[in-house]
Parts: structure tokens; C-alpha cells; sequence
């Protein structure tokens, strides 16, 4: 093994295709390098923004928030001036990229740059289900395509889902039977006109939100760009949810509140 290791943790922010041409720049320059002066890339992991949520990653940047992307990588070698100065072209190729270099030199600050990637049990937790290891080959120039192809499938599902649920919800306000429970006041028992509103409410609320996600999954390719950064987002607790639990606010309302 090379005498002298530098570990270094890139994060990108912003789109992926921004970001990923960054993986081959890096890896091209460090097959130069090793030819040139004998200092190698021992090691090249990429982590997506989902595996980051995935294992509680803590961002290492001031800005905040989850980088889109982040890299970590071993660069080795026998002369420590050749691997600094290696690891700093690293991390000026990331900056170039809207990216932000961390560097690691001692085993302990090393392995905490690692031990993010070592979490993969973490993957089953997040997503409620079993995690099956599968080995996929993707050109490195291509890797943007890839991850933004994953993205998209991860958004119409999602959307396809939530649309699935909005037209489970229309089927059971549409129903009448409303469990409203028994209650000790009689006073607390909703008249049938102000039921008959709250339903009417109800109806309107998640037919208008279900438009909005069938248009959004429609024009999911031109839409695509602010469906990806969150700008337009789809979400079930605050555009359903949330506006369901001031229609049916009161006592009377709460067996019919959605969890």
C-alpha cells in the first residue's frame, strides 16, 4: 500500500447533470496523474441526494441542506507533497463544478469521511422494504442521464400514487357513510346541512389537488426540471391533509381525520 492516503468528500449542489461530469474530470485526471507522478485514485464512491436522506447524512458545507450528489474518494501515494497537491487539483475540479472539497488526512477523520457509505442497512429503513443488492454498469459520461432517468421514473411513480390516493378519497366522501362516532353531547353531532358543506368542501379540495398532479404527470417532461428541485411538489400532507383537517376541525370531525 502507498505510504501516504488523503481522503476527500466532495458535495454538489444542484442538478445532476451539472454535478456528474465532475466523476469522469476527476477520474481522468487522476489516471494522468498516476501515470505522471505514481499517485493513484484508490477509491471512488458516488452517493445520490435519496442514499443521503437514507443514512442521516450531515452536510459538511455551510450552505445547508443536502447536496444533490457527493463523492468520496482515496487518493494515495508514496510522497505526501504529490498527494496534497494531487487532492487539491481534486477539489478544485469539484469547485469548478459548484462543489465543495473536504479533505481527511488522519485514519480517524478518514474512516468518519467513509462511514457514510458503509450505512447501506440504513437504504431498507428508508424506504419500508427489503434492500437486494444488484450490481449496475452505466458509462461514466452517462451518469447524469442515469440518475435524471431514475429521477424521472421516482416522480410519476410518486405522482401515479398520490392520484391513486385522491381517487380513494373522492370514492369515500362520495359514499356519505362518514364515521363520526358516538358522542355523550348531542349537541356535538354535526347537522346534516353543515355536513352536507364539509363534504361539499371536501370533494372540491382533493378533485382540484388531483387535477393539478394529473397535469403535472402529463407534462412531466417540460416539467420535469422544477418537479426535480422541488419546486413544484406534490405533497400529500400539506395540499390534502393538512387543508382536510380544518374542513372537519371539532371533536365531531376526528374518526374522519386522515393520518
Amino acid at each position: 500500500m502507498p505510504a501516504h492516503t488523503r481522503t476527500v468528500c466532495m458535495e454538489f449542489f444542484g442538478n445532476a447533470r451539472d454535478a456528474v461530469p465532475s466523476i469522469v474530470e476527476i477520474k481522468d485526471f487522476m489516471f494522468a496523474e498516476q501515470k505522471r507522478t505514481g499517485v493513484v485514485l484508490a477509491g471512488l464512491e458516488h452517493l445520490d441526494d435519496r442514499y443521503l436522506r437514507a443514512v442521516g447524512y450531515a452536510t459538511k458545507s455551510k450552505r445547508g441542506g443536502l447536496p444533490k450528489m457527493v463523492l468520496i474518494g482515496d487518493i494515495a501515494g508514496d510522497d505526501p507533497d504529490t498527494v496534497a497537491r494531487a487532492t487539491s487539483e481534486v477539489v478544485r475540479l469539484a469547485n469548478s463544478r459548484s462543489g465543495e472539497g473536504f479533505v481527511a488526512i488522519s485514519p480517524e477523520a478518514r474512516k468518519k469521511f467513509w462511514l457514510d457509505r458503509k450505512r447501506t442497512a440504513a437504504i431498507s429503513k428508508h424506504t419500508n422494504a427489503f434492500k437486494i443488492n444488484e450490481d449496475v454498469v452505466i458509462p461514466l459520461p452517462r451518469m447524469a442521464e442515469y440518475t435524471d432517468g431514475i429521477e424521472r421514473i421516482n416522480i410519476e411513480l410518486s405522482l401515479r400514487n398520490k392520484i391513486a390516493l385522491a381517487d380513494e378519497l373522492e370514492a369515500f366522501f362520495d359514499r356519505g357513510r362518514l364515521p363520526l362516532g358516538k358522542q355523550d353531547d348531542a349537541g356535538e353531532i354535526p347537522s346534516a346541512e353543515l355536513l352536507e358543506d364539509r363534504v361539499a368542501q371536501a370533494l372540491s379540495l382533493v378533485r382540484g389537488v388531483r387535477e393539478q398532479w394529473q397535469g403535472w404527470l402529463r407534462d412531466v417532461e417540460p416539467l420535469f426540471p422544477q418537479l426535480q428541485d422541488h419546486t413544484l411538489r406534490a405533497s400529500w400532507k400539506t395540499q390534502i391533509r393538512s387543508p382536510l383537517q380544518a374542513i372537519f376541525a371539532g371533536n365531531a370531525f376526528a374518526p374522519i381525520w386522515p393520518r
